[in-house]
């Protein structure tokens, strides 16, 4: 194995913006990626936390212009601008305010050996998700499912794929175990799970859902 890997942020894999590098580069100390839009006024960070993670994160605009938004804060942030979130509870984005953006990210939790977290396969499953291939998304969510069972956003994405799908009592026992786990949002809403919205089962789970979101 060779001791070291170069490459290049514009022939590295693009994934509709998201460059994973902590995949292509095999990176095991800390979670690493890089975000690319092309146009004024596009998300180059999604907008998020890191609750679940407990991860500190550092951000470097590497191309272009971004604004973030930090903990309600704007932030301006040309080329070569560092902005480091110690905070893993403060909400965080940033859009381009320049074309052609690129932002480096990295992070991790203090103190703690690194292992990659579930949202690195919920974003590779979200490609053929996006493309409307649902069987492979969801192979890629029990993928993600198989190596942190305790994660409810693997599940919830699972009964989603499994709704469109018309897999009916499959998205019916992950959604209700998603929800056991403590599941942040609101299936009510949630056009995926449009084929359930009749069904009292789901009704009764999505409700329970809501009224354990307005208990926390």
């Amino acid at each position: 194995m060779s001791k070291w890997t170069v490459v290049a942020l514009d022939r590295a894999e693009h994934r509709r913006g998201w460059i994973p590098l902590r995949e292509q580069l095999g990176v095991q100390a800390l979670g690493v990626n890089a975000w690319s839009v092309e146009n004024v006024d596009d998300p180059v960070i999604p907008e998020h936390d890191e609750r679940q993670t407990a991860h500190e994160e550092l951000y470097v605009v590497v191309r272009g212009h971004a604004r973030f938004t930090v903990a309600g804060s704007e932030i301006d942030a040309p080329q070569g601008t560092i902005v480091f979130v110690r905070d893993p509870k403060a909400r965080r984005g940033a859009v381009a305010t320049a074309a052609d953006t690129i932002v480096l990210s990295a992070g991790a939790r203090p103190g703690s050996a690194f292992t990659p977290s579930p949202w690195e396969w919920n974003a590779r499953a979200f490609q053929p998700y996006q493309d409307g291939d649902y069987e492979a998304a969801l192979a890629g969510f029990r993928e993600g499912h198989e190596r942190f069972p305790a994660d409810w956003t693997l599940l919830y994405n699972m009964a989603c794929v499994e709704a469109r799908l018309g897999q009916r009592d499959d998205a019916i026992a992950h959604l209700r175990a998603a929800v056991e786990l403590g599941a942040d949002t609101d299936p009510l809403g949630d056009d995926d799970l449009e084929s359930l919205r009749e069904d009292s089962e789901f009704v009764a789970i999505a409700r329970e859902a809501n009224a354990r979101r307005q208990r926390t």
